[in-house]
C-alpha cells in the first residue's frame, strides 16, 4: 500500500515537471508572438509616416496630392484597425501570459513545497508477517521468504 503511494507521488513529481517545461515553453512562444505583432506595427507606422512626408512634398501637385490623401486614410485606417488588432492581441497574450506566469508560480511553490517536504520514509512489517498476507490474498503464490526479504531491502534502499 505504502509503495503504491510512493509511485503514485513520483509519478506526480515527475508530471510537475514536465508541465513545467511546458509552461515555460508556452511563455516563450507568447513572448516571441509579442515581439513579432511588436514589430508589425513599428512597420506599419514607418509606412504611415513615409507616407505623410510624400504628401507634405508634393502639396503643389492638387492630382498628386488628392491621391497621396487617400492614400493616407486608407493606411490610417489600417493603421487604427492595426491598433485595435494589435491592443486586442496584446491585451489577450498578455492575459495569457499572466495567467501562464501564474501557473507557473504555483507549480513552482507546490514543487519547492515537495522539495522541503519530502515524502516520509516506508515503515514495512517484517518480511514473514509480509510473505503471510501475501499467501492469505494470493494462496497459489509461489514466493518465498527469501524473495519478501530481497523485496524489503530493495524497497528500504531506494
Amino acid at each position: 500500500m505504502h509503495l503504491q503511494t510512493c509511485i503514485e507521488e513520483i509519478s506526480r513529481l515527475s508530471t510537475d515537471r514536465t508541465e513545467e517545461e511546458s509552461l515555460r515553453q508556452q511563455l516563450q512562444q507568447t513572448q516571441e508572438e509579442l515581439k513579432q505583432t511588436q514589430e508589425q506595427l513599428a512597420t506599419a507606422n514607418q509606412k504611415l509616416a513615409a507616407a505623410e512626408q510624400q504628401l507634405a512634398d508634393v502639396a503643389g501637385d492638387q492630382e498628386e496630392v488628392e491621391k497621396l490623401k487617400t492614400q493616407v486614410e486608407t493606411l490610417t485606417a489600417d493603421r487604427a484597425a492595426d491598433r485595435e488588432q494589435f491592443a486586442a492581441e496584446l491585451a489577450s497574450k498578455c492575459e495569457e501570459l499572466d495567467r501562464t506566469r501564474e501557473e507557473f508560480d504555483r507549480k513552482s511553490e507546490e514543487l519547492e513545497k515537495l522539495k522541503r517536504n519530502p515524502t516520509p520514509a516506508i515503515e514495512l512489517s517484517e518480511p514473514a508477517d509480509l510473505l503471510n498476507q501475501l499467501k492469505a490474498l494470493h494462496p497459489k503464490s509461489k514466493a518465498t521468504l527469501g524473495d519478501v526479504e530481497v523485496l524489503v531491502e530493495i524497497i528500504e534502499e531506494s
